[in-house]
């Protein structure tokens, strides 16, 4: 059998982690191959092995359009040539004339009430549209793979016509990097909260910092490190709130993901306050560097963290701050919960993301 993976819009980030990963942990069937079309910097970026053949194109190299151009007239024929048998995308793109499984990895795209948390009218409209291509992409797919079983149910529920495909759920892995192994800082009479997410209008920052707030006034000791990247209008909006909350609050700003296990290290305990995810990955990073974890009660967070987290309503600076305070007035409690959610963690590895992954694109070609 020969499989394929199409990943011509993965760039960076998460979408690049996980294809590497696949890769790293990718255990062939006797006879089998797989072929990874991408952009020259994305391969290049990525371990060789002898199962894996690396397929590029100058199209490739030229952007979205050139890169749709290249999925419509060039990938047909190439995918002939190799001889494969399926293709998997896990960007979501919509293969025209090809046999593929699909990939949901942004539920912005499908949550109407999410998106609207947005001001901005080009940035709704372009997740209504980026909905209606994910739809496409998998009412033409063989089958559909999906990271959290919220997803899976939000999005069949929305789109019945969408039961009739083959699909699976298959969690992301993380690294060993988060593994428990925080250090015993120097005592500063601080407790110091970690929140690692960019900063965006349903990621609840502004509403965080007014809890922590109104905590300062009972808790003085208590801080906040804020760490990612920003859009754009949203710290325009919230720099006037950070200025006015510099003692207490800390925006790091990007910071390479192969440094952010450092900061867990440094933490007394992990806030989550986002109300759209598809698997927060994030969370379980946490979860895996034994933090305890006071996380939003929105989205798949339950379905991840279990009853080992304290959960709260980001919406609101009253649900917040009592989760705050319920943290601090019982931390030992709470670091016992860790222990539980640190072993939870240590089931998402990446090998069974791979094997698990490879299992149903085997079990979709052979349909």
């Amino acid at each position: 059998m020969i499989l394929g993976i199409e990943a011509s819009n993965i760039k960076a980030g998460g979408g690049l982690t996980h294809l590497r990963e696949l890769i790293l942990a990718y255990q062939p069937e006797d006879g089998e191959t797989l072929v990874l079309f991408a952009g020259k910097k994305v391969l290049e970026s990525l371990p060789n092995r002898d199962c894996v053949l690396k397929s590029g194109h100058p199209w490739l190299e030229k952007g979205a359009l050139f890169n749709m151009l290249w999925r419509i007239f060039i990938l047909p024929g190439e995918a002939k040539k190799q001889g494969i048998n399926l293709l998997f995308s896990p960007g979501g793109n919509w293969l025209f004339g090809l046999p593929f499984v699909s990939m949901s990895q942004n539920m912005l795209v499908f949550e109407s009430i999410e998106r609207n948390r947005f001001p901005s009218f080009k940035d709704r409209s372009r997740y209504q549209i980026l909905e209606i291509k994910q739809f496409l992409s998998f009412y033409f797919s063989s089958g559909i793979l999906f990271i959290s079983e919220y997803a899976r149910k939000f999005i069949l529920n929305k789109y019945p016509s969408l039961n009739r495909k083959a699909n699976s759920v298959v969690y992301h892995g993380v690294s060993d990097r988060f593994s428990k192994t925080l250090e015993a800082s120097a005592e500063t009479g601080k407790t110091h909260f970690l929140y690692v997410s960019i900063l965006n209008y349903y990621k609840h920052q502004d509403i965080l910092i007014e809890a922590f707030r109104e905590l300062r006034k009972t808790h003085p000791e208590a801080e906040l490190d804020l760490v990612g990247p920003a859009h754009p209008a949203y710290l325009k909006d919230l720099q006037a709130t950070l200025d006015a909350a510099q003692e207490f609050v800390h925006y790091h700003g990007m910071i390479p993901h192969s440094e952010i296990h450092e900061f867990y290290k440094q933490a007394d305990a992990f806030i989550f306050a986002s109300t759209c995810e598809n698997m927060p990955n994030i969370l379980v990073e946490a979860m895996r560097s034994g933090l305890p974890v006071i996380c939003s009660n929105f989205g798949p967070m339950p379905e991840i963290l279990g009853e080992t987290g304290l959960y709260f309503d980001p919406t609101s600076v009253s649900d917040c701050h009592s989760a705050l305070l319920q943290y601090i007035n019982n931390k030992e409690e709470f670091r016992k919960k860790a222990e539980a959610s640190s072993a939870m963690a240590a089931k998402f590895t990446w090998g069974r993301c791979a094997k698990e992954t490879f299992d149903f694109l085997r079990l979709v070609a052979k349909q």
